[in-house]
């Protein structure tokens, strides 16, 4: 029900934005970032939006909830954590999305489509994530400055990658208008989508691992370095995402057009590894998150809080003086697959790939 008044709520916003702000006449007020970013979204407003985020909020519930089977409570709390990287994953190509209608911002000077869209995320899943936080931490009983701490970290740093991954990695897709029955295929280019989706869920997760890792050590000074680093994460990011929307806006709208990158820019070569390679490659995409979130990060957590001897965390079942490098060394496997898999579909020049 949450879920479905949040969602009633973006449908009154964006309208309210898209018909309002035509009259707006600075590019400071909110309706004008409003009305820009209802451009590219109000189709995917009133594509059974109510059935999609119900079903999108209930997967990331159940997923914090599974541990429970094992009558262990203490993933409950990062269900809004879990929420922002998710959400931030399915927008990674929210840029992508709009078919050709870049157009419109492009020929209106003057505007920050980038910060409005950054705001309409953010009213879309911040709600979502502080009530799943809040709820599920108040029934655990915490840990608190730990929650709150990555909540703010994550939704800032999340708000600025949306935009810049989006730019910078554009994935063309298929206008709106000529789009199938189901609402979440918006590009023939499957893998691309995937690759983008993976690569947004570790970039979010790294703004989050500084304040989490001051909140787990000195309390609740972790809650002010979330809420800097988001800042930071949400200007800053936001800045270069605009910064490249500006430079390359053409550039974008003939691959949205096309539906193929310029010659010039840099492409995957997972069509050329062999099958092994391929493997290796999906492998270390699909795995490489569990050595280094729950074997890893949150290991790290449970340690810290002199938590022993958990489900299948392994670093809580060491001896103390091994605890930490255990946990240390799962972070650098998880990071070492997802290096190894970027490594084998590293980004080649034309002038490389003509080569080949």
């Amino acid at each position: 029900m949450a879920v479905a008044l949040t969602m009633a709520r973006m449908k009154v916003a964006v309208l309210r934005h898209a018909f309002h702000g035509r009259r707006a006449r600075t590019a400071g007020t909110g309706a004008a970032l409003g009305a820009l970013f209802a451009a590219g979204t109000i189709y995917l407003a009133f594509v059974d939006p109510d059935l999609l985020a119900v079903g999108y909020d209930s997967a990331n519930v159940c997923f914090a909830a599974s541990p429970l089977i094992l009558g262990w409570d203490g993933m409950l709390p990062y269900a809004g954590p879990i929420f922002v990287v998710m959400a931030a994953a399915m927008a990674s190509n929210v840029y992508g999305t709009d078919g050709t209608a870049l157009w419109l911002t492009l020929m209106t000077p003057g505007v920050s489509d980038v910060r409005g869209r950054q705001l309409a995320w953010l009213s879309a899943q911040a709600p979502v994530a502080i009530v799943l936080t809040v709820a599920f931490t108040a029934i655990t009983g915490g840990p608190w400055p730990l929650m709150l701490a990555l909540l703010s970290a994550l939704l800032g740093g999340a708000a600025g990658l949306v935009p810049l991954i989006s730019v910078y990695a554009l994935v063309p897709g298929t206008d709106p208008h000529r789009r199938a029955g189901n609402p979440l295929r918006t590009s023939e280019d499957d893998g691309g989508l995937t690759g983008l989706a993976y690569l947004m869920i570790v970039l979010v997760i790294a703004t989050g691992a500084p304040a989490a890792l001051v909140a787990v050590r000195y309390g609740w000074a972790g809650v002010a370095v979330g809420v800097v680093t988001g800042a930071l994460c949400y200007w800053g990011f936001g800045l270069l995402a605009e910064r490249r929307l500006r430079s390359h806006g053409p550039e974008l709208l003939d691959a949205k057009r096309t539906g193929r990158k310029p010659e010039t820019t840099m492409k995957f070569r997972l069509d050329r590894l062999s099958k092994t390679q391929k493997s290796i490659a999906w492998w270390c995409f699909g795995f490489g998150a569990i050595p280094l979130v729950p074997q890893g990060i949150i290991a790290a957590v449970f340690v810290a809080n002199d938590m022993s001897r958990h489900t299948w965390f392994l670093a809580t079942y060491m001896p103390p003086g091994l605890r930490y490098p255990v946990a240390a060394a799962f972070v650098l496997l998880g990071l070492a697959m997802y290096g190894t898999g970027l490594w084998l579909v590293r980004p080649r020049t034309s002038e490389e790939g003509a080569a080949a």
